[in-house]
């Protein structure tokens, strides 16, 4: 695709008050196996090779691995942050009918956000999402909630899960895999699972609509810990750092019902995907919302609208069983009190 003039000037003004020449050849060559040499050679100033560079890629119609390539490098650049949505590598932000029900009721919650600041916070948690792949064939969905944890749903590890927690096959958690709309993949940072620090499986309530598990000894969750420390490392080599979500304690998790809540989700395996819905109804150790899902959403956090993870996605319930469909997940302070039950302060 083509940028506008308008987002052409964001794109090189972003260049310059971003990027050293240095830095961008050492990003270029860690993507691209080449320098900026190739595009905007000898004796420029910094505007003039920026105007260079830009022109090359939308002269190829890639200007989205530019864009792609920049961003990665400096996440919190909102300029960046914008024009990776243009492009389509991000989930664009609700629109302002959905922004209104994504509050805390009765809670004193923010009325309204800043679009572009908004924008900028939910490209940051996207950076933490993860497809998990398990054996090669079993997918599900996982966040980076410590430098080197990622949260899942116990059910999507547990045919690999041991005692001691150790792992007894293969769990993959494959980051940053997006879709632009002109079909480009972003490259994915897949890393492995070395073991599941603690977990807690799944009710058999959990297997209906209903009744609903009351238990907290029952929360569907693993916590995983990945071969190497994901979030002080940057995405792309030569930029900033990832970075981790993290997971709100109680009571700053409660849901309450009509909520809006927004997921975060790898449905069916596809690459990252945004839906916003609302709680349909709280319970003590479960909650019900209205965002869509599909098979390999599983894991998938469950966002308030200031952005909090206050819930873990792990179940659905389709027509015939259930009409209309049902989502369920689980509030993430009592997976935070139960890990740190088990001695893990995260």
């Amino acid at each position: 695709m083509k940028l506008q003039p308008s987002d052409t000037g964001k794109l090189m003004k972003a260049v310059v008050e971003s990027f050293d020449q240095d830095t961008l050849d050492t990003l270029f060559m860690e993507r691209f196996n080449h320098t900026t040499t190739r595009y905007a050679g000898g004796n420029l100033d910094d505007e003039a090779r920026a105007l260079r560079i830009v022109k090359e890629f939308q002269s190829r119609n890639e200007i989205e691995l530019l864009i792609a390539l920049l961003r990665d490098a400096r996440p919190k650049v909102l300029e960046l942050a914008d024009l990776a949505q243009t492009v389509g590598l991000f989930t664009p932000p609700p629109d302002s009918g959905a922004l209104q029900v994504v509050v805390r009721p009765g809670k004193g919650g923010t009325i309204g956000h800043d679009p572009r600041q908004f924008r900028k916070d939910l490209a940051a948690r996207e950076d933490t999402i993860c497809r998990i792949v398990v054996d090669g064939t079993r997918f599900g969905t996982g966040t980076l909630v410590g430098p080197d944890l990622v949260l899942t749903n116990y059910h999507v590890v547990k045919t690999v899960l041991q005692e001691q927690g150790g792992l007894g096959g293969t769990v993959v958690c494959e980051f940053d895999y997006r879709l632009a709309a002109s079909g480009y993949t972003t490259p994915a940072t897949r890393v492995k699972a070395t073991a599941a620090i603690a977990s807690s499986m799944f009710a058999p309530e959990d297997l209906a609509s209903t009744p609903v598990n009351a238990s907290t000894a029952f929360l569907d969750y693993a916590l995983l810990r990945i071969e190497q420390n994901l979030a002080d490392a940057p995405i792309i080599g030569g930029g900033d750092p990832r970075g981790y979500t993290r997971l709100a304690p109680p009571p700053a998790s409660a849901l309450a019902a009509r909520q809006g809540v927004l997921v975060l989700q790898h449905p069916d395996a596809q690459p990252l995907r945004l839906d916003v819905g609302a709680v349909s109804e709280a319970f003590a150790t479960r909650i019900r919302h209205t965002a869509d899902t599909l098979g390999g959403s599983s894991g998938a956090p469950v966002f308030d609208g200031d952005l909090v993870f206050a819930a873990l996605h792990h179940a659905g319930y389709d027509w015939p069983r259930c009409d209309p469909p049902i989502n369920q997940a689980i509030p993430t302070g009592l997976i935070v009190a139960d890990l740190a039950a088990k001695g893990v302060i995260l």
